[in-house]
């Protein structure tokens, strides 16, 4: 198959890490059709990586162009992330008895309508999110604050147990990160926050001023946030992968909640 814009995306950032991406669809066992996409090495690392991306002409973004205001099914806002993961995980399947991390890979290029910020993915693959509290069944009252927890339809609930990881493959521009150093400058400097709209439109046309007096930079860079799975027989992805400066990572702790173990809570900060 021909390389994707998300392939190009994630050879830069491999190179950008310094990491080996190798060749696009290796095949050294053989493997034909079912071969991954990526087998790169760090730090003499190895895993398997299968990456996908989304494509325009979904249900859900013919429902927002043709409507302003809507509910959105379970199907429409997670379905698109669990396919391309159920996708991956079948590509990266055979690779099973080899012994080395699989990690599905999403990107978004095409900026299509889908919510790949981590807790929606995690969602996505452990199940909708539901609030549970306990109820006294004499009186009907709560009986406790309640609490969110994951439902129904989770990919890897009780599917592809293989998988080591999901990685989100995100394209930063530096002009982005420059703009937000200029404000936070700003914040520092006022004195508590504005409490009329003049004072807030004075501060908005400060920050305009100050953002035109300074060049910003061009170009961008790529950052990942990797999901570790909660399977036990997957193969851990060791800790030299995703762990450049601006990357993210999240493992799930003894309590059952996901927690960020690399990075600031912004990639930008």
């Amino acid at each position: 198959m021909p390389k994707t814009t998300a392939d190009e995306w994630f050879e830069n950032y491999l190179h950008e890490q310094g990491a080996e991406p190798g060749a696009h669809e290796p095949d050294p066992w053989g493997l034909g059709d079912s071969r991954p996409d990526y087998l790169p090495t760090a730090e003499g690392e190895q895993i398997a990586c299968e990456v996908k991306q989304f494509g325009k002409g979904s249900k859900l973004e013919r429902r927002l162009a043709e409507q302003s205001a809507g509910t959105i099914p379970d199907t429409e806002l997670y379905g698109p992330i669990r396919n391309q993961v159920k996708e991956a995980a079948k590509q990266l399947k055979p690779l099973v008895s080899r012994r080395i991390p699989l990690v599905v890979v999403l990107a978004n290029p095409e900026e299509v309508w889908v919510d790949l910020s981590v807790q929606n993915v995690i969602a996505a693959l452990y199940g909708n999110p539901q609030w549970t509290m306990q109820i006294d069944t004499a009186t009907g009252a709560a009986v406790d604050d309640g609490h969110l927890e994951l439902g129904r339809d989770g990919k890897l609930t009780n599917d592809h147990a293989y998988l080591s990881a999901v990685a989100l493959l995100r394209r930063r521009e530096l002009a982005l990160d420059a703009r937000n150093e200029i404000l936070t400058e700003l914040r520092k400097s006022y004195d508590g926050e504005a409490t009329t709209a003049e004072e807030r439109q004075r501060r908005a046309v400060a920050a305009i001023e100050e953002m035109e007096r300074h060049d910003l930079p061009d170009g961008h860079y790529f950052y990942v946030e990797v999901i570790e799975t909660l399977s036990q027989e997957a193969v851990p992805l060791p800790e030299a992968w995703f762990s450049g400066e601006r990357d993210r990572r999240w493992r799930c702790n003894a309590e059952g909640y996901y927690e960020l173990i690399h990075g600031s809570p912004d990639p930008a900060d």
